[in-house]
């Protein structure tokens, strides 16, 4: 993902061999530093017409680096570079048009969700109003919706 200001000078990337020629943010998370691997992205090319679901991984290194992902995001709605996250954290930047969609085959692989919790007979009410929460908060999954996509921009000479 990147920001229309961050395409509108750098140009778009039209392949994942591409992101090496652009300023990648990265986010790395639960404390894990560059050297536990937390440079790779790993992407899965999904063309629906084929049904071609290939994965690569792509070792990444840029100028940015945060271990909070709100902060790589910021940088990326400030047009600091690409970068790759969930839609979770972001789509109401996709949907407000702030952010779009680079390289639209490429996607992360998917992410489950566990809900783990001692067993009892009956939930307490404030556990299952939680759960209702939960449940209500997954339902739509924003990556189904229609997502800007970055059009093909080639940066200024």
């Amino acid at each position: 993902m990147a920001a229309p200001s961050y395409l509108r000078l750098h140009g778009t990337p039209d392949s994942v061999e591409a992101l090496s020629q652009h300023r990648r943010l990265i986010a790395r998370e639960n404390g894990h530093s560059m050297a536990q691997g937390m440079d790779v992205w790993h992407l899965r090319q999904c063309n629906l017409e084929t049904l071609n679901d290939s994965a690569t991984s792509v070792r990444v290194r840029g100028p940015l680096s945060s271990n909070l992902s709100e902060l790589a995001r910021d940088w990326c709605l400030a047009g600091q570079g690409i970068m790759l996250r969930s839609l979770w954290g972001v789509a109401p930047q996709f949907k407000k048009g702030l952010l779009v969609h680079v390289l639209a085959q490429q996607v992360m692989p998917d992410a489950d969700i566990h809900w783990l919790a001692p067993y009892r007979a009956e939930a307490r009410r404030r556990i299952r109003l939680l759960i209702d929460f939960l449940v209500a908060q997954f339902e739509t999954e924003p990556w189904k919706t229609t997502l800007p996509t970055a059009s093909r921009v080639e940066p200024p000479s």
